[in-house]
């Protein structure tokens, strides 16, 4: 009975260790796409604002 209650034991201790882990791996993948979007949005208003004064200086 106490191997059967140790290797229960065990099992759930494992279960956290994976759980932990996926909530930094979560916690990573959202700041890295954070990091992402503040590289590339300004680069988006940059080609809008560009595209927008080249229309306006041909018209």
């Amino acid at each position: 009975m106490a191997d059967r209650l140790g290797n229960g034991l065990q099992n759930r201790v494992g279960q956290f260790d994976s759980a932990r882990y996926l909530n930094k791996m979560g916690k990573f993948f959202i700041e890295l796409s954070r990091f992402i979007l503040i590289l590339i949005y300004p680069i988006g208003i940059i080609k809008a604002q560009r595209k927008i004064i080249n229309e306006v200086m041909l018209c």
